[in-house]
């Protein structure tokens, strides 16, 4: 299967990842989770194609925990760097200040700077944010200061679509 099928509905993820449709099976109404095979699987997936930006999209939601309309939301200018006096090297974070709404047509940014949250990145997550963050600024020729208003996801500041919010 294609990495984007993989990804594909990872807010309700049933076992067809790896077993394929569930073709007539009766469905379930119970909330299903992954087992850790599953998540393996699906992390194996996600990292042998991080240069892709929905498996980086992906990446981003396995490792915080955060909702697809959040992290389609997400621009360069929301990572940034903090300063760690306990640290030698330099630690990151997200910070959520809108998100894709439901129909995927618009932004919706918070009516209340106290709705904002700030998410400490891994340096995982780190590394392979700042990889794709140097891939983009070579491959297109961008200026730094242009690329913070570009969205993480698509690598471009194009409104975010259904279609890719669903990807995710």
């Amino acid at each position: 299967k294609s990495d984007v099928n993989i990804l594909v509905n990872m807010d309700d993820v049933t076992h067809d990842v790896f077993n394929g449709s569930r073709g007539d099976e009766a469905i379930d109404l119970t909330i299903k989770f992954l087992t850790s095979k599953e998540t393996l699987g699906i992390y194996k997936k996600i990292t042998n194609g991080l240069s892709n930006p929905l498996n980086l999209g992906a990446y981003i939601k396995l490792l915080t925990g955060l909702e697809s309309n959040i992290v389609c939301a997400l621009q360069w200018g929301d990572f940034v760097a903090l300063d760690d006096y306990n640290s030698d090297g330099k630690k990151y974070q997200l910070i959520i200040r809108r998100q894709v709404c439901n129909d995927g047509s618009d932004y919706s940014g918070f009516s209340r700077r106290e709705m904002y949250r700030k998410i400490p990145c891994s340096s995982e997550l780190t590394d392979a944010l700042l990889t794709r963050k140097k891939q983009i600024l070579r491959s297109d020729s961008n200026n730094p200061s242009i690329i913070n208003g570009l969205s993480i996801v698509e690598g471009t500041d194009e409104l975010v679509t259904n279609r890719v919010t669903k990807c995710i």
